[in-house]
């Protein structure tokens, strides 16, 4: 069953009780042609952080940990899939980015936190 949050193309100003920055990404070579990426940071601001899921995999003959988060902002036309958010330590790779009943209101990016970041 869907909450009210959930279904609503609004939300409070209280729920926004994170701050959170996004990058995108850009391919360029360094002085001696070696590709080299960075990301150049777009945006920063108000955010509900909530973790979704977790789960542990293995893969390459190692136990890895993967957990799902959802980050709800308000709307910002910018933000795409591939995307990265940070938030205190943490550094999370946006998956989906869901317009909240297509009203440009708000945004609900599905993520997944990339472990082992600084």
């Amino acid at each position: 069953m869907l909450t009210q949050s959930q279904i609503s193309p609004s939300l409070r100003a209280g729920d926004l009780c994170h701050q959170v920055s996004f990058s995108r990404g850009s391919a360029t070579q360094d002085t001696s042609g070696q590709p080299l990426n960075t990301w150049t940071p777009y945006l920063t601001t108000r955010a509900r952080v909530e973790n979704l899921s977790g789960q542990q995999l293995y893969q390459a003959d190692a136990f890895t940990a993967q957990a799902v988060w959802r980050i709800t902002l308000r709307f910002h036309p910018g933000i795409a899939a591939g995307d990265r958010c940070f938030f205190g330590a943490h550094v999370y790779i946006v998956q989906i980015v869901n317009n909240r009943l297509e009203r440009n209101r708000v945004l609900d990016l599905t993520c997944i936190e990339l472990q082992g970041a600084s």
